[in-house]
Parts: C-alpha cells; sequence; structure tokens
C-alpha cells in the first residue's frame, strides 16, 4: 500500500493540493457530538437493504474527498494466501497529498461499513494508529469508535428503533453488527451497565465470502477508481511501463491489458 501511495503522490499528477480536510477535527477541545457534526457535513447517510450498498455508498463519497480507498483479502499478488482479519482489519496512511485506507475484504460488509467511517474520522482527527503510542491510541481508539458508531446509528432514530424491536432487527436496520447495537445501547442508557454483552447472542449474521470469482473484477474492487483513473491514464500516455503498471496494480503483466480494458467499458472516470 505504501508503494502505491508513493506512486499516487508523487508521479501520477493526481495529488497536485494538499487536502484541507486533513486534521480539521483534530482540536482536543472537540466532543463526539462535534466530531460527529464535522463527519455528518461531509458524508450523507442514507439507508439501504444491505450493508453491501451502503459500503459502496460511503466509499464512493469519501472518495469525492480525495481520500484513496483500497481493498485486499489476501496477501502480496493475487489471493493465494488470504489475509485473516485476525491480522488486520483496517488502517489509514495520513498523507497531505494522498491519504490511504485499507480494509480487508475478506471482512464482512457491516465491519468494513465501521471500518471505514472509523478510518476516515481519523483522517479528520489527523491522528495515526500506526505509529501512535500505546496509551494515545488506547484513548483516540475509544472516542473515535464512539463517534463512528454515533454517526452510522443516529441517537434519536436508535433508541426509537431499538425500544420497537430487537438488537438483530436494529443492526440490519442501520447495517452494523449486532454486537455494535449493543455497544451503542449500552452508551445510550438502554442496556444496563451490568449486564454481560459475552452472554448474548450477538454474533454477526453477515456472510463472510471467501476471496475469490473473477480476477480482473477483484482487481478493479480492490483498487480506488481514483487510482486507477490516474493509473490508466499514465499508462495510455506512455509514462508508466506495462510492468510497473501491473505492480500498481496487483495483477501479472497477462493480466494487464484485460483488466484496463474492463475498467475503461464499467467505470465513469472521475
Amino acid at each position: 500500500m505504501l508503494r502505491k501511495q508513493a506512486w499516487f503522490k508523487t508521479e501520477s499528477g493526481y495529488a497536485d493540493s494538499e487536502l484541507s480536510l486533513i486534521g480539521v477535527a483534530a482540536s482536543p477541545r472537540y466532543s463526539v457530538d462535534d466530531v460527529v457534526t464535522k463527519v455528518g457535513s461531509l458524508l450523507t447517510l442514507r439507508h439501504f437493504g444491505s450493508a453491501r450498498e451502503l459500503f459502496n455508498d460511503l466509499r464512493m463519497q469519501i472518495a469525492r474527498h480525495k481520500i484513496l480507498v483500497m481493498q485486499k483479502g489476501g496477501a502480496g499478488l493475487g489471493t493465494n494466501r488470504p489475509l485473516q482479519v485476525e491480522e488486520v482489519r483496517a488502517f489509514v496512511l495520513l498523507d497531505g497529498y494522498a491519504p490511504l485506507i485499507f480494509l480487508n475484504q475478506k471482512d464482512s460488509y457491516t465491519a468494513r461499513v465501521f471500518s471505514l467511517i472509523h478510518e476516515f474520522i481519523h483522517i479528520l482527527r489527523g491522528t495515526d494508529e500506526l505509529f501512535a503510542t500505546i496509551n494515545h491510541t488506547l484513548k483516540e481508539e475509544r472516542f473515535i469508535n464512539a463517534v463512528t458508531a454515533s454517526f452510522l446509528m443516529p441517537a434519536e432514530e436508535f433508541v426509537t428503533e431499538f425500544r420497537a424491536s430487537g438488537i438483530r432487527k436494529v443492526a440490519t436496520r442501520f447495517n452494523v453488527s449486532p454486537f455494535a447495537v449493543a455497544i451503542r445501547a449500552r452508551h445510550l442508557g438502554l442496556i444496563s451497565d451490568d449486564l454481560n454483552l459475552s452472554e448474548l447472542d450477538l454474533e454477526s449474521t453477515a456472510s463472510h465470502k471467501s476471496v475469490g470469482g473473477n480476477p480482473y473484477y477483484m482487481a478493479l474492487s480492490f483498487n480506488d477508481n481514483r487510482y486507477m483513473t490516474a493509473l490508466v491514464r499514465s499508462q495510455e500516455n506512455g509514462t508508466l511501463p506495462p510492468t510497473k503498471a501491473a505492480a500498481l496494480l496487483g495483477v501479472s503483466t497477462k493480466m494487464l491489458d484485460k483488466t484496463i480494458r474492463i475498467f475503461n467499458e464499467r467505470e465513469v472516470r472521475l
């Protein structure tokens, strides 16, 4: 991911100005509600019939703010060795010109929705969990988790839904995990602090499909659309050799031409 970010920043011609939203919510005086308001000024939360639709919508909105959103379900070129969620779920690579959010594609869509917003808030806070101290990380992670939950499950609507339905129905309504619903309910005083959440049946019903399928479409889903556009244009104008383009895309050189052709056929360039 560092290689992709570095190429996009220094060679693509697309990262030509510093992004003003980085650290825009960094003030230590900001409360959870303050940051939720800031997120809401940048993203619109819509209800969809599935977490996949919500994820795709939020990913597109974040991309419009010139933030790269990448996915991967395997380690190295291709997906021969699955990248387990226990190894890494998500992270952000902060950069003033080309911030990058990485998500593990093996994770469920409900988890990816939460992780996507969580990492977006890291960018707004100007914090990077990869390089922070342990004490700062724990405090910041709790704060950002609270902001993420508050944004994805707005209090007034959540309370109404929770009182009328069970945890699983609320999870389906907001396209989050049952566990996230339980934590949010506890924070809002709807579940007793004495209740042991581990005793509840809070396993997500979302499927964890193995990474596979058409390798060309998988390559496109791994890479940010704006990144793909920059790469394709660099290939077309001759400034990016095929071997380097394939490596940056994460495919073999034999797959490069067809992957680019499919991208040109199905994507609207940003």
